[in-house]
């Protein structure tokens, strides 16, 4: 299951690459310039993590948590079941707190919607009705987050 979510992940960054290529002209931008476009977003991330270890590495407990909470279920934590529903409400919960930005959760909200129609096919059905409501849930914490930042500016 690791292995499918990896792999979506790396699909949507190569079409995401080559929807950009397509929409600035191929000729227009070379590859290795979209290439290093993510490289840098993925070392201001190494960067903001290196800035506050604890705020980045709770952040991403709770969204690694959500995710694999989404897939498997719920997990037994010292006699109590915690289900997904907990660790969105405790990245929402998070992400108000460190005035996270809102992309954040709609990209995981994406990165969700892109596995529901590959578990279809693999008739896994109850396993994208589960990542389908964590998507509907994701999306509404980046609205959310959206309109906070519109009242705030």
């Amino acid at each position: 299951m690791i292995g499918l979510i990896a792999g979506l992940g790396i699909t949507w960054l190569g079409f995401n690459i080559y929807i950009r290529a397509i929409k600035s002209g191929i000729e227009d931008v070379p590859v290795e310039t979209l290439i290093g476009r993510y490289t840098q977003l993925f070392e201001k991330g190494l960067n903001a993590l290196k800035a506050r270890p604890t705020r980045s590495v709770i952040g991403l407990f709770l969204v690694t948590g959500s995710v694999y909470l989404t897939y498997s279920g719920n997990v037994n934590v010292f006699g109590f079941f915690v289900g997904r529903e907990y660790f969105i409400l405790g990245y929402f919960i998070w992400s108000l707190l460190w005035r996270v930005d809102s992309r954040g959760a709609i990209a995981i909200a994406v990165g969700l919607l892109v596995s529901c129609p590959f578990l279809i096919v693999m008739e896994q059905r109850a396993l994208a009705e589960q990542a389908a409501v964590s998507v509907f849930y994701f999306l509404v914490i980046g609205v959310v987050e959206q309109i906070i930042e519109f009242i705030r500016e």
